[in-house]
Formats: C-alpha cells, structure tokens, sequence
C-alpha cells in the first residue's frame, strides 16, 4: 500500500513543483578580454590593484584652433594658453593637452595595520602627453624670460615645478571612527572649493575662475575625479 502511494505521488509531482537552487550568476566580463575592453572600461571597473595598491593614471591629449593664441610650450602645464593672454600673438592650429585636467600618472593604497586602522598613501605626478617631461610652470617662465610678448610661447606660474611629485603626495593613517590624519603635498582649500562650484569644473581649457591661473592663482588646474583612463 506504501509502495503505491508513493508511486501515485511521484507520477503527480511536477518538475515545477521540484526544489531548485537559484542559477549561478554568470561572472562578468573582464576588462583585461580585449584592448577595445580596456580601453572603453572605467577607473572603477578595471583598477590596476594589487594587495590595496593601486596604480591609476589619465591621459588628456586634444588639438584645437585659436584664433588669438601663443605656440605650445612642453614644460607648461597646459601646453597653451586657451585664453586671450597678453602674449597672444597670432592664429594657430595646436596640440592642446590637458584641456580638461591634468594628464598624470600615480600610485595609491590603503593597507590595513590593525583593526579598524590602515596605512594611506597616494603619489601622483602630472606630465605632458607630447612629450616626456614632468610639468614645470616655472621653467615655462625661464624660457620666456627674455622674449617679447610677440615672440612667447605658452607661459605661467604653477605649484607644478617639475618634482617627481608634482601633483599631490601624502602619507598617513586611517581609521573608521575617528577619520584619517595625512602629511605631506594636498590640495588647497581653495582648489577642492573651485571643483564644486566652478561652473566650468575647473578644467584649464574652459574655466576662467581658477583653472587657468586667471583669478584663483592655484595650481594650474582643478584634479577632478577620475573618470577613464583616458579623456579624461
């Protein structure tokens, strides 16, 4: 009787009616398939990390034309001046890097040491793309010290002097209560207020706030969050 009863209930049972496990979520795909991947992927998606160690970077390199504007000049942090400059000497197709940032290449981390605390760091320096040279505002100046205003290139002063790290470059502790505490090269104040409320975002190419050392006479450019490895 036993035996047919559960021969009844089995012939009855439908595969619907079955337990299952919830399929396996397929992995997605890495940003490492392909260059095309690599390229078109986010900072976020694809970080170049490793034990809390992360190398990051941006490359920003753009042409345009201006119809009042000076030659491009390497060591000067934005390559041209985008805006009508006294030295403005003429119309010209250029090269125009770091039209929306800084082109840089860094390395940072958060390395824990104990419960709830970590070691923090982040060095970073900005460079030209066209050519390999560290950006250095002050040697821009030196090269134009003895020209005149006709016969300048690119030109202006910047906390960017050609140090390996020229852009930011801390150490410190962090802790999940009680925040973190660094020492070393940050960004100003000032520069971190212009990034939220300058209409333009800062970027040298466009903003006229601080961006191109018209008013706020910061760094030379706002470091905006990094969005892809390259535009940026």
């Amino acid at each position: 009787m036993g035996a047919t009863v559960l021969a009844f209930l089995v012939c009855r049972t439908h595969p619907a009616d079955l337990p299952t496990q919830p399929p396996t979520p397929a992995p997605p795909p890495s940003c490492f398939a392909s260059l095309a991947d690599y390229l078109l992927a986010s900072a976020g998606e694809c970080p170049l990390s490793w034990n809390g160690v992360t190398l990051y970077g941006r490359i920003d390199v753009g042409v345009g034309y201006e119809t009042h504007g000076v030659p491009f000049n390497g060591a000067y942090p934005n390559g041209v001046e985008t805006l009508i400059s006294k030295n403005s000497n003429g119309s010209r197709t250029t090269i125009l890097p770091n039209g929306l940032g800084q082109s840089n290449v860094g390395v940072k981390g958060d390395e824990p040491i104990a419960p709830d605390w970590s070691l923090v760091f982040n060095f970073q320096a900005g460079f030209n793309p066209y050519y390999p040279q560290l950006a250095n505002g002050p040697r821009s100046l030196v090269q134009n010290n003895l020209a005149g205003l006709e016969f300048q290139s690119g030109n202006g002063d910047s906390s960017r002097a050609g140090q390996l790290f020229n852009t930011i470059a801390y150490a410190g502790i962090s802790n999940r209560t009680f925040g973190e505490v660094t020492v070393g090269r940050h960004d100003s104040l000032i520069l971190d207020g212009l990034g939220r409320y300058d209409a333009m975002g800062a970027a040298p190419a466009f903003s006229v706030i601080g961006a191109s050392n018209t008013v706020a006479g910061d760094r030379g450019h706002r470091e905006r969050p990094l969005q892809h490895l390259g535009s940026t």
